[in-house]
């Protein structure tokens, strides 16, 4: 009997990988939550960048995000991205994100 399977091969997963986002609660709780889940825990299996982000005005929304205005102005975020956050940078490749 011949086995006959359906879909892309497997992947390989990534030998590094990096999560950035704000410090907090947000777009990127799910993967660090599925990370856990899975038994991958930061710094150990994959880096959990976060900007910092300093509350100067919560009733007016203005934040102090200094270090994440730089790194967008200068381009690490990438231009595939618009420079914006959350990324998911699998062995140094940062794919777009949709929201």
């Amino acid at each position: 009997m011949v086995m006959m399977t359906c879909g892309p091969k497997p992947v390989e997963p990534p030998a590094k990988l990096e999560l950035k986002y704000f410090d907090g609660r947000g777009l990127m709780e799910l993967p660090r939550q599925l990370l856990a889940t899975a038994g991958k825990f930061a710094p150990a299996d994959f880096t959990d960048s976060r900007y910092p982000i300093k509350v100067i005005d919560a009733a007016a929304y203005k934040f102090d995000t200094a270090e994440f205005d730089a790194n967008r102005d200068s381009g690490a975020h990438g231009k595939q991205n618009l420079g914006r956050v959350p990324l998911c940078i699998a062995d140094g490749k940062k794919p777009a994100t949709s929201h």
